[in-house]
């Protein structure tokens, strides 16, 4: 199974516990437990909250060579592969901060693989201040874990015959000094997956009360209600403010934070601008917009140099009497970004003198004074420079 049909059907199973936890509290449905056990084909690395880019050891074009996807992934933890032979175990249930902390979470899925090695005579081991599970040949189980509202999801993978190869196309979880290993290599023999899959779900039902094991649908339920979604037309002024939007290349919070209103507002030639790119340098929980990595110094994300002036032109294409102008948060520039800030702001007023109102929403990281805007009356910013 792909990874991004795995992600679907956890994202559905995140949804439907959050759903029935609101309109019914604390009851059995809330309560259950899914797991979803999957082989990942084709191969794919995953980048955690906490990964860094060099700990991926090729580049992007060598993993599409060797067909190897590469994803960003909201769980904690660092880099890992995952692909056929090795099973993972993707857990779902509601959490609570007095008896299913996170911390117990974890410490359950730990405990899952320790009985299942133990029926193969195979000793594992916690690992002081290491998530995940240890033999004396190197880590053998990765766990990740990701926490939405309150329902945890993401969940564990175990090595069992898979081809270690893999693994050494990054750093595994961030670790240089212990390696990889698995089932078969412990054993010194052939070991049936479906066996391991067996005992591992046992092993995961034991540690969890009440669960459902969960199998991929060919054709999932909708993850909204069909009254609920509102999609921008096909034609029309929507589909004028879309045509534009895209072919000057800008990001728009409308579409960055996956705003259900973005349809009424294309309509109305309105669009908020988001600039300084379309990923932002923090992984808040409460924000839809896509998080970056955050690069190393000398490795900073690009700044695209025209877009000032791309942002003007959109603004006199659409016709707009009020244009309104945030930004993703760039921690990874010297200023935060303030003064490619303060050139947009320059080239909207520049291109758009006396008849429209500009409101600048720049992120709080300016706020040490790399950014200044000055108003007035109704006009708005009226000028606009980095100190």
């Amino acid at each position: 199974m792909d990874y991004a049909s795995a992600l679907r059907r956890q994202l559905q199973l995140v949804e439907r516990l959050q759903a029935t936890a609101r309109a019914e509290g604390p009851r059995k449905d809330s309560e259950a437990v899914y797991i979803l056990t999957v082989e990942h084909d084709p191969p794919v690395i995953t980048l955690g909250r906490s990964a860094r880019a060099e700990h991926v050891l090729v580049s992007r074009a060598e993993l599409a060579r060797r067909g190897i996807e590469l994803h960003e992934s909201k769980r904690g933890g660092d880099v890992t592969w995952h692909g056929p032979g090795q099973l993972v175990a993707y857990v779902i249930r509601r959490l609570d901060p007095i008896h299913a902390t996170v911390h117990d979470h974890v410490w359950r899925l730990e405990e899952a693989v320790l009985w299942t090695l133990r029926e193969y005579g195979i000793v594992g081991e916690r690992v002081k201040g290491r998530t995940g599970v240890w033999t004396r040949g190197g880590k053998i189980a990765a766990i990740g874990v990701a926490v939405a509202r309150w329902v945890a999801y993401h969940g564990v993978s175990l090595n069992v015959s898979s081809d270690l190869a893999g693994f050494g196309l990054i750093v595994p979880c961030g670790i240089h000094d212990r390696g990889v290993t698995s089932v078969s290599g412990e054993t010194a023999q052939s070991v049936g997956m479906d066996e391991v899959k067996r005992r591992w779900v046992n092993a995961l039902r034991r540690q969890f009360a009440d669960t459902e094991c969960v199998h991929p649908s060919p054709s999932p339920p909708p993850r909204l209600p069909s009254w609920l979604k509102r999609r921008v037309p096909a034609g029309g002024a929507a589909a004028h403010t879309r045509r534009i939007v895209d072919e000057l290349g800008l990001n728009t919070v409308c579409d960055g934070a996956r705003c259900p209103n973005k349809a009424e507002c294309f309509a109305r030639h309105t669009a908020t601008f988001m600039i300084l790119g379309e990923r932002c340098a923090r992984a808040c929980r409460f924000c839809a917009v896509e998080p970056a990595l955050t690069p190393e110094p000398d490795r900073r994300l690009p700044v695209r140099e025209d877009e000032p002036e791309a942002v003007a032109e959109a603004a006199a294409r659409l016709g707009l009497r009020h244009v309104v102008v945030t930004s993703v948060t760039r921690d990874d520039l010297p200023d935060g970004g303030a003064a490619h800030f303060a050139r947009t702001c320059r080239a909207i007023r520049a291109r758009l003198p006396q008849r429209c109102r500009l409101d600048g929403l720049p992120y709080s990281a300016f706020r040490y004074g790399s950014i200044a805007l000055r108003t007035r009356g109704s006009t708005g910013v009226v000028a606009a420079w980095s100190k």
